[in-house]
């Protein structure tokens, strides 16, 4: 477990996110800010960012598209312009990171369907982590 939570946070650090802000969108919700702010610790997370995530989870799941500001609640997307690469990739890691402290197949789920978007593909690197992840937590299942 610790090595693959190193090479998550090893990605995290060849993947910064720069930051552009649209004075127009102030005051709505801006998902790379989000993603940005996400500490990777021992894997508690508040109950708001608990829910925050699960409606970006159902945002993958359904929608199959991110973007980069949405209404406070997520409901509605208040602009037409796709999440980045890089934010894509690093929303990736996260959830990365979430799958491994919290042992969770929603998260390994949504991010299975996120590697399948083909509007912004996720990098090879996190590609592969999915996959190492995937098959460290179906055999961490298995022993249970």
């Amino acid at each position: 477990m610790n090595e693959l939570i190193n090479k998550v946070k090893y990605l995290v650090s060849q993947n910064e996110i720069e930051l552009q802000v649209n004075d127009d969108l102030q005051g709505f919700f801006s998902l790379p800010v989000f993603i940005k702010c996400y500490e990777y610790t021992d894997g508690s997370i508040s109950e708001t960012d608990r829910l925050i995530y699960e409606r970006i989870l159902k945002k993958i799941d359904v929608v199959k598209h991110l973007y980069v500001y949405y209404s406070n609640d997520l409901s509605i997307k208040s602009t037409e312009i796709l999440l980045s690469e890089r934010s894509t990739n690093r929303l990736a890691l996260n959830l990365l990171h979430l799958t491994i402290l919290k042992s969770d197949l929603k998260y390994l789920n949504s991010l299975l369907k996120m590697s399948s978007f083909k509007s912004i593909p996720l990098s090879d690197e996190i590609t592969n982590l999915i996959t190492d992840v995937k098959e460290w937590l179906f055999s961490k299942n298995e022993h249970n």
